[in-house]
């Protein structure tokens, strides 16, 4: 609906942008336990399980190790724990993606429980590892990944099975690396242009 998210580090929170202009009043502020964060992380937006129309907001909160759920108007909805993560990302097939820095590989988690469903990578340089992932965005369908490494100064996309795929007599791999991006190559490095695979 035009609504930007910011994760705001400084001041703390969730702060809304409104198309027109303004802010809305920030959400997940330093503060009371469950509702609040004790530290605001990544943030990405997802479709609600079960409901095609609604969408609801994931923020890392890597002081107390939690991925919170808050509806669109900053309502908390549920905490998920145990959750060391450095990056969110949700697709519309049910699924959450969150860089899991304690194993150093993606974890696929039911969008619906917050219950494990797989995970792929790991720590290390060679393709579809990673050396310090700091951001994940997967296409809308949940078809495919895109990892960025910024140790690893690359951004690496993975093509990803879906459930049906999982789930038959002879299931794939549940993520195969597609493409690997070597941001030192000279077309991501333009005079003071530079991609370092933070974002």
């Amino acid at each position: 609906d035009g609504r930007v998210y910011v994760a705001d580090r400084g001041v703390g929170g969730v702060h809304v942008l409104a198309p027109s202009g303004g802010f809305a009043a920030p959400f997940g502020v330093t503060g009371g336990y469950p509702a609040q964060l004790g530290a605001v992380g990544a943030v990405a937006l997802g479709p609600v399980p079960g409901e095609p129309a609604g969408e609801r907001v994931y923020v890392l909160d890597p002081a107390t190790r939690r991925l919170v759920l808050y509806s669109q108007d900053g309502i908390w909805l549920d905490a998920w724990e145990e959750i060391d993560g450095a990056g969110v990302a949700a697709s519309s097939d049910g699924r959450v993606y969150v860089l899991d820095s304690s194993t150093s590989q993606v974890a696929v988690l039911d969008a619906a429980t917050g219950a494990r469903r797989f995970a792929f990578g790991g720590r290390g340089t060679d393709d579809g590892l990673f050396t310090q992932f700091t951001d994940i965005s997967v296409s809308a369908d949940g078809r495919v990944a895109a990892v960025g490494d910024k140790r690893g100064l690359r951004v690496q996309l993975f093509d990803l099975a879906t459930d049906e795929e999982l789930g038959s007599a002879s299931p794939p791999e549940t993520a195969r690396l597609r493409k690997s991006y070597d941001l030192l190559a000279a077309r991501f490095n333009k005079g003071d242009d530079r991609c370092s695979g933070e974002r």
